[in-house]
């Protein structure tokens, strides 16, 4: 019996551990991106979702997270790519088919209407920015680092 009930209470702790670590780590956007996307975010940030998918069987939907970072970071070691004015178009061209995309799901929800106008994100040349698609890009993450105001804008799309 002592070695039964020593086996279910090393089963209980590692449950337990494991629930913590799922709770803190992987429903961050730091867990979630690592864990999605192979990306490693720099940490510190303070963290704001503008837009959260709606909880769904698949895990598809949309996001749309603000990351404001105290001091500037060195976005290139994640892969992000300083924007020259060439570059700019496309970059923009890929958020706005987000923005436009999810205001029609969502059929024009005034909520994530006025949340895209007051968060009104334009790439810039000298910003830092990475798009990365994977299923035939019906999965996307958009990255776009503000360097002037150290924050980071993420946009995931989920099919």
């Amino acid at each position: 019996w002592k070695n039964g009930y020593s086996y279910c209470l090393a089963l209980s702790f590692v449950f337990l551990a494991l629930n913590i670590l799922s709770n803190t780590t992987f429903r961050s956007q730091y867990g979630v991106i690592s864990l999605n996307w192979d990306i490693k975010l720099p940490t510190g940030a303070v963290i704001t979702d503008i837009i959260v998918k709606e909880p769904s069987f698949n895990g598809d939907g949309e996001e749309f997270t603000k990351l404001q970072y105290d001091k500037p970071q060195d976005m290139s070691k994640i892969g992000l790519k300083k924007l020259k004015e060439e570059d700019v178009a496309e970059a923009n061209e890929k958020i706005t088919n987000f923005i436009t995309v999810t205001t029609s799901i969502k059929n024009n929800d005034e909520a994530i209407v006025n949340a895209f106008r007051m968060h009104n994100i334009k790439a810039e040349a000298g910003d830092y920015y990475r798009y990365v698609s994977r299923e035939n890009a019906n999965d996307y993450l958009i990255l776009l680092y503000k360097a002037d105001t150290n924050t980071l804008y993420l946009y995931v799309w989920n099919i």
